[in-house]
């Protein structure tokens, strides 16, 4: 009875943490969080006296109930260890596929040698003063566990942070149990008597009636899963981890503590599941029956702009510019993470990144160009696919079409990118590729600076390729990666200190504008190069990015990037500069996806009638009529923790496992401070049923998943 009383009491130690980390006065936050924690000291403190009732019971002794005692932790260790190895570099370590057998094992081992020495401690001398002590270096366990698991990674790794959760509830169980061995008399105190046991009970009766309640009516008002979902860390995990366990009827979506299903008993109605128009089912959980899309965003709208397009096309006018245009040589410079307001046309932007601007002056530069996701792993492979779904069959990609065209084509790679974008359809139709290492140390992590070193390499590519055959036409990505790096680079690599005058960078956000600045002189430097060899004029170049960043300005925002979709992760610059062809900014929103379309037409390469991207041709080409020009493109956007969609200027966001909808005006409210998805609900359901008119991405980025996208990224037979 001792451990449960000392669990209940853990979970009262542990609520006022998270309930200032909520900052929340809502009682429908407060009644979850103290219910949620409370109700999981009371387990773990209801865990650990079934383990000494055993060892009671069976009279064991020293290593016996050490064992015991450890296996009571050994579920934990299994839970963690299923997603603990699935990063890159943790893939690659000694026993990583079979970490769900032995860190049990092990976890367990530790567990037991750890009560085995404190039993020891304890019996040969038993006093207060040394409980006393214990129950303290408990107590600092607690606050180093607490601090590390919502200040570091709080965007990811969502199982190690609920495994932490249970550390902290556990070694704050076990303080409170050492504590009160160091009160006098506490035998006699805590000594069970059918008063206590009443006591007892009757606590554990209310706890359960309101952990019951809990779950059926917490959390039914939006504002408290906000309040959850984007500031709480024990409550977010816990309350994701109970979806999960109570989804009746196993279609990944629950209807308790305010989750979105609205019938768990049938795994074809959910908040993911696409609704009938018209067929009086609401299948969704959006509340009514969907309608037919408007004409202008339908299907067969969409169809009739391809046509449209494929005409003009043909054109005389489109024809001759083409006639020019597939006689050039074509660079794809892709800047890794690279925010689109790092180009924010101001005197500090342009003074920091001169030839950036430069390029733009020369360029398309489309202002209002994002990604579909907000991870490289999903984004490249669109962007050599023109495809929402690239995870499946492609006949043929980018690279392909530009090899079929009668390119020599070559690419200048990290190996991060090769290891988590997918190895094999990257270098799928590539004549040669360099392979960049950038984590030589350390894998995964880029301790170094790599600009200047993927410019080298392209330039002697260049040179290979005019030595061998001078009027050989050649296409070439270069993959620059410093940016996404910037946390990882040295502060006093050489070539980072060099950019800014000598000096190392300090904080976030100025060491992100200094590798951005080294990208910026290695795309100067690539750019004077190939004028001396009168090649930059008859070259196309493409400058974009595939995912933005984050630098903490934000409490939505993960970490750096990935799981969500706000502006700052997949808002990118796109440039397209084509010689003889006119310069200027287009405010159109455009896609990636839009990307291999528009450089295959560019090039002379064909173009695949199913691809799902659309040319940018008539943003590129004069005489392109005003539908082309100005017709609205949804958006498709997927991560892990959120889908959307932007129909200019609404972009919607839903997070499905937190029944979460946002809506917002991009055109008066870029930044998203504004949710209209209350006041516009009409809205929201329309264009729910838009996003789900396009095929469905899920986002897997497990070991397992990326073995299974490099063996669908083969090239067909």
């Amino acid at each position: 009875m001792r451990f449960l009383f000392a669990g209940v009491a853990a979970g009262m130690l542990l609520v006022p943490v998270e309930l200032v980390a909520l900052r929340s006065g809502s009682f429908d936050v407060i009644w979850t969080v103290v219910v949620l924690l409370l109700a999981l000291g009371l387990a773990v403190g209801a865990l650990v006296a079934a383990a000494e009732l055993v060892i009671a019971r069976f009279g064991l002794r020293k290593n016996s109930a050490a064992l015991v005692r450890g296996a009571t932790s050994m579920p934990a260790f299994a839970f963690v260890a299923h997603h603990l190895f699935d990063g890159g570099y943790a893939a690659t370590l000694p026993g990583a596929d079979l970490a769900v057998y032995w860190m049990p094992v092990l976890g367990g081992a530790a567990v037991a040698a750890t009560c085995r020495g404190v039993h020891a401690l304890l019996t040969r001398a038993s006093s207060p003063r040394l409980a006393r002590m214990l129950a303290a270096a408990c107590g600092l366990g607690v606050v180093v566990v607490e601090y590390g698991n919502r200040s570091v990674f709080r965007g990811g790794y969502a199982d190690v942070h609920a495994f932490l959760i249970v550390v902290s509830m556990a070694l704050a169980c076990v303080g409170v149990h050492l504590a009160a061995r160091g009160i006098p008399v506490v035998d006699e105190r805590l000594t069970p008597t059918p008063r206590r046991r009443l006591i007892a009970g009757a606590l554990a009766g209310v706890l359960a009636i309101n952990f019951v309640a809990v779950l059926e009516l917490g959390l039914h008002n939006r504002a408290s899963r906000w309040t959850i979902a984007i500031h709480g860390t024990d409550a977010r995990h816990l309350t994701r981890l109970l979806r999960a366990a109570i989804d009746l009827d196993g279609d990944g979506y629950a209807s308790i503590l305010g989750g979105g299903d609205c019938d768990d008993t049938d795994s074809h109605i959910n908040p993911g599941a696409t609704d009938v128009p018209q067929n009086g089912i609401d299948e969704d959980c959006d509340g009514t029956d969907a309608q037919p899309l408007p004409e202008e965003v339908s299907v067969a709208a969409r169809k009739h702009h391809a046509r449209t397009l494929a005409e003009w096309v043909r054109s005389p006018g489109a024809r001759a510019a083409l006639s020019r245009t597939r006689k050039l040589n074509m660079i794809v410079i892709l800047v890794d993470a690279l925010r689109a307001d790092i180009l924010t046309d101001n005197a500090a932007n342009r003074a920091a990144f001169p030839h950036l601007f430069a390029l733009e002056r020369e360029s398309r530069f489309f202002t209002r160009a994002f990604s579909p996701a907000a991870g490289t792993d999903v984004s490249i492979p669109v962007l050599m696919t023109g495809e929402i779904v690239p995870f499946k069959r492609i006949d043929r990609t980018l690279i392909e079409g530009m090899d079929g065209a009668g390119m020599r084509t070559h690419a200048v790679l990290p190996s991060e990118v090769l290891r988590w974008a997918g190895k094999t359809l990257l270098t799928r139709g590539l004549d040669g590729y360099d392979r960049i290492v950038n984590d030589r140390v350390r894998r995964d992590y880029g301790g170094y600076s790599t600009s200047a070193a993927i410019t080298n390499h392209a330039l002697k590519f260049v040179d290979d390729t005019r030595d061998a055959d001078p009027k050989q036409r050649w296409w070439m990505w270069l993959h620059y990666f410093d940016v996404h790096e910037h946390r990882e680079i040295d502060s006093d690599d050489a070539q980072l200190r060099a950019v800014l005058g000598g000096k190392s960078p300090r904080g976030a956000t100025n060491k992100y504008r200094a590798t951005a600045m080294l990208v910026d002189r290695a795309v100067g430097r690539l750019r004077a190069e190939l004028e001396k060899r009168g090649l930059w004029d008859r070259t196309i170049v493409a400058l974009v990015s595939d995912h933005g960043e984050s630098l903490g300005e934000d409490p939505r925002l993960p970490e750096t990037h990935g799981n969500v979709l706000y502006n700052p992760l997949i808002h990118v610059p796109v440039m397209i500069r084509v010689p003889g062809l006119k310069p200027g900014r287009s405010d159109h929103p455009i896609r990636l996806m839009d990307l291999p379309p528009t450089l295959l037409a560019l090039a002379g390469a064909e173009v695949p009638d199913d691809m799902d991207g659309r040319s940018l041709l008539p943003e590129l080409l004069p005489g392109a009529p005003a539908a082309l020009r100005r017709r609205v493109r949804p958006i498709v956007l997927n991560e892990a923790q959120q889908y959307g969609i932007i129909l200019w200027p609404y972009k919607l966001l839903v997070r499905p496992a937190e029944n979460l909808t946002e809506l917002y005006d991009l055109s008066r409210d870029f930044a998203k401070a504004n949710d209209l998805s209350s006041s516009d609900t009409a809205r929201v359901r329309q264009l729910v049923q838009l996003y789900k008119s396009f095929p469905a991405l899920k986002i897997d980025r497990s070991r397992k998943a990326r073995i299974r996208r490099e063996k669908l990224a083969r090239r067909p037979h």
